[in-house]
């Protein structure tokens, strides 16, 4: 049986030493988007962390077929 697991952010708001997050922009029904500081270059970015987090990376491999190509006026870059 899959745990479900829901995100809580840490009391300093930092995601490992990537990033910081600044505030939630926005509760969706399968994530949170996030105002985050990326700590490695200063960017401000936007985070979507899913709500249901399992034992694999089956929720982000939408993401993962999304790097790397070509960059479009009307779509988010994908890190």
């Amino acid at each position: 049986m899959r745990k479900e697991r829901f995100f809580v952010p840490n009391a300093d708001r930092r995601l490992g030493d990537r990033y910081e997050l600044i505030e939630c922009l926005g509760d969706g029904s399968h994530g949170w988007v996030w105002k985050a500081h990326r700590l490695s270059d200063n960017a401000i970015v936007a985070l979507k962390i899913p709500k249901n987090q399992g034992d694999t990376m089956a929720e982000l491999e939408e993401g993962a077929l999304l790097i790397d190509t070509s960059p479009h006026p009307n779509v988010v870059a994908i890190h």
